[in-house]
């Protein structure tokens, strides 16, 4: 479909909502899920170079971030693939310890208004596969679904 869009019109940018959303989602086995993921993975990969535009496909964790004491994702937690990470030139997450954190409290009646207050937001820079990877803190408004940048002093790469 977006090949048959783009010889009509030039395509500056394609977002997959969510990539694990692609191809076959009945209940095979692991193994094949993910080879699966990964020829849908490599395809992406070979339609922006097609295209010649960015494509920005956003993928589910795993749980295993759920039971770790330090709730940053890692690459490791891409949900049913290594082949996101290999293919894929930028990794990023998004990361809240606020919203572990309400979700923690929710049990303990953590009021609506406390959720609503404006909280540090992690953007991580996990792979870049030409520069460098870091962290950058943006300021989550959830009153108008809206990140702020304020700039301060950078962050440091966490290498």
């Amino acid at each position: 479909m977006s090949k048959r869009f783009a010889r009509n019109a030039k395509v500056d940018l394609v977002i997959i909502d969510y990539l694990q959303l692609i191809g076959d989602t009945s209940k095979s086995s692991l193994a094949n899920r993910q080879l699966e993921i990964a020829k849908v993975s490599r395809s992406l990969k070979q339609l922006g170079r097609e295209l010649e535009c960015p494509i920005i496909a956003l993928s589910q964790l795993n749980r295993n971030v759920e039971k770790r004491e330090d709730k940053t994702p890692l690459i490791s937690d891409l949900r049913e693939s290594g082949a996101i990470e290999q293919d894929a030139d930028r990794v990023v997450f998004l990361h809240r310890d606020d919203y572990y954190k309400n979700k923690k409290d929710n049990s303990s009646n953590t009021s609506s208004q406390d959720q609503n207050q404006p909280s540090l937001t992690n953007v991580i820079v996990a792979k870049n596969r030409h520069g460098a990877t870091r962290k950058i803190q943006l300021l989550f408004v959830p009153e108008y679904n809206r990140f702020i940048y304020e700039r301060t002093k950078p962050s440091k790469d966490f290498n």
